[in-house]
């Protein structure tokens, strides 16, 4: 899949988490699990937040990493990489970014 800008990218990691699956990567479970965040928090951060960065693994798939805040108000950091028009893999959680 080519890179999408930003813009384009939020609103498919919108559609998808609401219509779409997603799926949590072993590493991203245990980083869930470390850091207290369910579901429901990964879910928040993906439809309220915004993309801060783009990046490409060595396989040409593009990351992103989606900026916001669970639903408690902290901050997150949720990485996916879109799959496909309906399939996101979340990557990784990060907690406390800015």
């Amino acid at each position: 899949m080519e890179p999408l800008s930003f813009k384009e990218a939020e609103k498919l990691i919108r559609k998808i988490s609401q219509y779409g699956s997603v799926i949590p990567s072993t590493h991203a479970r245990g980083q869930m699990k470390e850091r207290d965040y369910t579901m429901r928090d990964v879910f928040h951060i993906l439809k309220h937040g915004k993309i801060r960065k783009r990046e490409e693994n060595p396989d040409g798939q593009h990351k992103y990493h989606v900026h916001g805040k669970d639903i408690e108000g902290h901050k997150g950091t949720v990485v996916v990489a879109i799959v496909n028009r309906k399939l996101l893999v979340i990557v990784t959680v990060l907690g406390g970014m800015e």
